[in-house]
């Protein structure tokens, strides 16, 4: 095979590199976009399969949920001092 048939192929899989870091790095930026951290999640507590209760806290209120396979439902809103808001 000549030598410009691999020169092709190191220039296409170069330019393939390259095409990969950056969608990578513009992956890695939206994820640290989207993802801002606010919702805590305080305790979870399995009650059946697939059910749970779970406590989170979301910009200073904390919520008791039910999540369920098909739904998730707000049981609780507790404000800052602790006190049901429901």
């Amino acid at each position: 095979m000549p030598i410009s048939y691999y020169i092709q192929v190191i220039l296409a899989l170069s330019v393939l590199a390259g095409i990969l870091y950056l969608v990578l790095n513009f992956s890695k930026k939206l994820h640290g976009v989207r993802y801002t951290g606010e919702i805590e999640v305080l305790d979870r507590r399995a009650i059946d399969n697939g059910v749970a209760l779970v406590l989170i806290k979301l910009r200073g209120k904390d919520f008791l949920l039910s999540v369920s396979n098909q739904r998730v439902d707000v049981i609780e809103k507790y404000d800052a001092n602790n006190q049901s808001k429901n």
